[in-house]
């Protein structure tokens, strides 16, 4: 009882002053042990001396970076103090019931644990972030996400173009492996439709930006190197643009047709020795009326009597009526979806509008995949054109 009346006054300075002491008379130095600065004034904070509850033992903790430094202070402190409380209570039974235990691996860090503990929440983590990416990201990425989703084939990929290059690839790269996979959408094309020939074919997508027009001009350029003779047409009257793909003048076109301001010999421009195309024309007020009106049926009567295919690229579906009009006079339709950029929910619902006019959906062309299936095709044909490259020079 009086040890534990007296220990009142054996404060944290006094503390300090013993565990300062021991270090001195052991010769050991104090960067061993941890310091705690205020005010420009280190302090020692490594020695506890506390009374253990409802005993009259006192327990001593030394904490340090030293192992075999803190057993040999421990136990001369622990002796130090001995001394000092007998001082204090002269008549006071103070001794040692336990005696220091060496210290074995260090509690803080544990590099381990932490090692351990950190490689868990980054693999938690990151598989939680590739997750909610994913399920945030509603968008088609490949052909069988399409398929199984839509249940509409998909005749043709086309992959997200590696280098940069023209956009009419048939013309400027026709060995180029997005050349090759126009071919393969031109013989899907023709096999989607043995029992009827399907001569009309309008290209469109849900909202612009999904790489239509490109798709058009390029599938028409294909189907013309087969033999066949083909009639690329604008429909896209408000945002016209094969005319510039194809560096050609847009002043005359299939609205002055229409209206009766030209001709299809006035408008109509050759491009290979197969292949004509009618520029979208004047900008007219009302464009959904004129692709609705009977003059547009019967210029696609006469050029299905003269053609082997009549290719029409028409605006998104979303934007206007036109798609669906036009795809109500052809013989079929093409839709494009832009690979993880078309959303599933609006992609569906131009497939609905298409539906509803009871427009013949010959199936998806899936732009600007980033498959590796395709990737390692591209690599094949990279290497094959540089070998003929190398041969003609």
């Amino acid at each position: 009882e009086g040890f534990d009346r007296n220990f009142s006054v054996y404060d944290s300075s006094d503390q300090d002053k013993l565990l300062k002491k021991v270090i001195k008379e052991l010769s050991i130095d104090e960067k061993s042990f941890m310091y705690r600065r205020e005010y420009g004034i280190y302090e020692m904070e490594n020695i506890t001396v506390e009374p253990i509850t409802d005993t009259q033992i006192l327990q001593i903790r030394l904490k340090g970076k030293n192992k075999d430094d803190l057993a040999v202070v421990l136990d001369s402190i622990t002796e130090e103090f001995i001394k000092e409380s007998k001082e204090i209570v002269p008549n006071g039974n103070v001794k040692i019931i336990r005696h220091v235990k060496k210290a074995g691996n260090p509690i803080s860090p544990n590099k381990k644990m932490n090692i351990a503990l950190g490689f868990l929440i980054g693999l938690v983590s990151g598989m939680a972030i590739v997750f909610l990416i994913e399920y945030m990201n509603n968008t088609y990425k490949n052909k069988e996400e399409v398929e199984r989703n839509l249940k509409q084939p998909v005749l043709g990929v086309i992959p997200k173009h590696i280098r940069k290059r023209d956009m009419l690839v048939m013309e400027e790269d026709p060995r180029s492996l997005e050349a090759e996979c126009y071919r393969t959408l031109v013989t899907n094309i023709q096999y989607s439709s043995v029992d009827s020939r399907c001569k009309t074919i309008v290209v469109t997508s849900s909202q612009k930006g999904e790489g239509k027009t490109t798709i058009s001009g390029n599938l028409a350029l294909a189907l013309a190197a087969w033999g066949n003779r083909v009639v690329l047409i604008d429909c896209d009257i408000r945002r016209a643009a094969l005319h510039k793909a194809f560096n050609i003048s847009n002043s005359k076109g299939l609205t002055d047709v229409l209206v009766n301001q030209a001709t299809l010999k006035d408008v109509a421009v050759g491009i290979k020795e197969t292949l004509l195309l009618i520029p979208a024309g004047t900008v007219s007020p009302n464009p959904t009326e004129l692709l609705n009106s009977k003059a547009m049926e019967l210029l696609l009567e006469e050029l299905e009597e003269t053609c082997d295919y009549v290719i029409l690229d028409t605006a998104p579906v979303e934007a206007v009526a036109d798609a669906q009009i036009l795809s109500a006079k052809a013989d079929g339709t093409l839709v494009v979806i832009k690979a993880g950029d078309t959303r599933i929910n609006v992609i569906q619902d131009a497939l609905n509008l298409l539906n509803k006019v009871r427009g013949k959906i010959l199936g998806i062309v899936l732009n600007a995949t980033e498959e590796e299936r395709l990737s390692k095709i591209y690599q094949y044909y990279d290497e094959e054109n540089k070998k003929k490259g190398d041969k003609v020079s």
